[in-house]
C-alpha cells in the first residue's frame, strides 16, 4: 500500500509491506512486481520482521501484481489519476526527518492543512499549497519519540486525506 495518501498514477511512490504467516508472525519475504504483461518493474524484499518499502511509478490503468518468491501473488491497488500522498523519510544518524507531500496535478494550488504531532501535542501545523515540485518539510527527531509521532493532511474543511 501507499506509505501515506493514494497510490497516484505517473507519480514515484514508496510502498510500505508487512509480509506475516498465519499465525501474524511478520516473515522474510523477496519478490517482484509485475505489470499486466508479467514484466518486473520493481524488486522489493523485507528488511525486518517481513516489513519493507518498494518504490514504484505506477502507470495509469495498469493492474500490478506483487510476485514472491514462493509462487504466491498479491494484486496492488490500481492508481488513481487524482490524489495526495506523503513520504517521510527517516536516515539512520540524521538528527531530522524529511517530510515530502505532493498531490496530482489537478490539486495543485488548493490549501491544505499540514498537523505534525507527538502523543497528541502538535509539534508543527500550518496551511500550505503543493506545487509543481513537492514540498519537502524538516522535523527535527528529537520532537517525535520513537514510534509515537503522528502526521495529518486534510483539506481546509477538515476532510483528512492522509495520515502516517
Amino acid at each position: 500500500m501507499p506509505e501515506g495518501g493514494t497510490f497516484i498514477a505517473s507519480k514515484l511512490q514508496q510502498l510500505g509491506f508487512k509480509a506475516v504467516d498465519i499465525f501474524g508472525k511478520g516473515i522474510a519475504v523477496k519478490g517482484n512486481i509485475v505489470n499486466s504483461k508479467k514484466q518486473p518493474v520493481a524488486a522489493f524484499s523485507s528488511v525486518h520482521n517481513g516489513m519493507g518499502t518498494v518504490w514504484l511509478t505506477p502507470g495509469l490503468n495498469e493492474k500490478y501484481t506483487a510476485v514472491l518468491n514462493n509462487g504466491l501473488s498479491f494484486q496492488l491497488p490500481i492508481a488513481r489519476q487524482s490524489g495526495t500522498q506523503l513520504q517521510v523519510t527517516n536516515k539512520p544518524g540524521a538528527d531530522s526527518i524529511e517530510v515530502l507531500i505532493d498531490a496530482s496535478a489537478d490539486i495543485y494550488d488548493q490549501e491544505f492543512l499540514f498537523r505534525a504531532s507527538a502523543k497528541g501535542i502538535s509539534c508543527a501545523m500550518g496551511i500550505i499549497r503543493i506545487k509543481h515540485q513537492p514540498p519537502r518539510y524538516p522535523f527535527l527527531k528529537k520532537h517525535f519519540p520513537p514510534l509515537c509521532a503522528g502526521l495529518r493532511f486534510t483539506t481546509v474543511t477538515r476532510y483528512p486525506l492522509m495520515k502516517g
